[in-house]
């Protein structure tokens, strides 16, 4: 008797068709928390199976619409950041009034 589950083959099982987010993440070469954040953005397709609160499924075909076409990028190490005279420091603009209660620091 066969331990594989009734109508699915010995390919389907080493490669299937849906992923969990740590299996997607792995694969796509992104962090667990992008892969959540896209799911609940709506850019990446789900199902989740049990309803609410349980593990959320990726379908694999997921894989070629976040990397179309050439698959997933090799991940690199980041440029550095480094500023010249040319390029000045972005400067913050403050408000001198800021919305909400003043902080109890600057009352007394």
């Amino acid at each position: 008797m066969s331990a594989l589950p009734v109508g699915c083959s010995e390919a389907e099982q080493s490669h299937p068709q849906f992923l969990s987010v740590e299996q997607f993440a792995a694969i796509s070469g992104i962090s667990k928390v992008t892969v959540r954040r896209l799911i609940s953005d709506g850019r990446l397709p789900s199902w989740q199976p049990g309803g609410k609160r349980c593990r959320i499924l990726i379908p694999r075909s997921a894989i070629e619409q976040l990397h179309p076409a050439t698959g997933p990028e090799p991940v690199t190490a980041p440029q550095s950041v480094a500023t010249t005279a040319s390029q000045a420091p972005l400067k913050v603009a403050r408000s001198s009034t800021l919305s909400g209660p003043a902080p109890r620091w600057l009352r007394r």
